[in-house]
């Protein structure tokens, strides 16, 4: 049975000018399905927001690892392209929406994931800093008397 896709069992209609940007927009190729998953629970259903679970968004691109999914969803929030309208509730997900602003969008990297204005306002003892100068094995060594 071949595909045969039809205009008159459902489209998603976006602006040809969005469409270029996130073509152009340099990033993984989950945070791309990301990103049309969100369009077509949007745009595809003529809204301009929608509520979206992580594990939703796993099953709709096939991907095994929610935590992958929630990773690439915080860079692509960190990065300005996709928004949070609403935090979740009890049982219900956060509202996500596309940025259409695509000129707001920032270019992403590894280190994108990280807020630093975050970093600053968090507690030292909610997250214990992690002394990296020193060899993996020195904590084993048994001194000699």
């Amino acid at each position: 049975m071949s595909a045969n896709p039809q205009l008159k069992n459902g489209y998603t209609r976006i602006s040809n000018g969005l469409l270029e940007a996130i073509l152009k927009y340099k990033a993984p190729a989950l945070h791309h399905k990301i990103i049309f998953t969100i369009i077509r629970f949007t745009y595809g259903y003529g809204r301009k927001e929608t509520n979206l679970s992580v594990r939703a968004i796993a099953r709709f691109v096939d991907a095994k690892s929610t935590s992958k999914i929630s990773t690439a969803l915080s860079d692509l929030i960190n990065c300005k392209v996709v928004l949070v309208t609403a935090g979740s509730i009890g049982s219900r997900s956060r509202v996500l929406m596309l940025n259409k602003d695509y000129t707001s969008w920032k270019e992403f990297s590894r280190s994108s994931n990280t807020d630093v204005d975050n970093f600053k306002k968090v507690n030292a003892t909610d997250h214990p800093v992690v002394n990296t100068n020193r060899s993996p094995r020195s904590e084993h060594i048994k001194e000699n008397l």
